[in-house]
């Protein structure tokens, strides 16, 4: 995993989707925190699931981390694959309507 353009990609979807600066600071901080995680489990991020990122929480639990950071990293991880799957659609989709 190329830990630069993963961030850069991140930092991207945030600035695209999240007008609020205080929102878009926190969601790629929380973001910046799982990417080093799934680096260092050699979890592409490509490959993230449910899973994954319950072990995430779980883990940062076991570390003592208090919830107001987990809940919150755990927000930037599901707002940041929501965004992506809005990105997806759009950039797929035809204009036509079905």
């Amino acid at each position: 995993m190329d830990l630069e353009m993963v961030n850069r990609e991140v930092a991207d979807v945030f600035s695209t989707y999240e007008t609020s600066m205080e929102n878009r600071i926190r969601y790629i901080s929380g973001m910046e925190h799982f990417i080093q995680y799934l680096y260092h489990q050699n979890i592409e991020l490509e490959d993230v699931g449910e899973t994954e990122i319950q072990q995430y929480a779980e883990s940062l639990r076991a570390l003592g981390y208090p919830d107001i950071f987990i809940d919150t990293n755990i927000e930037s991880i599901r707002k940041y694959f929501s965004y992506l799957q809005n990105k997806n659609y759009i950039k797929n989709h035809t204009g036509l309507i079905d």
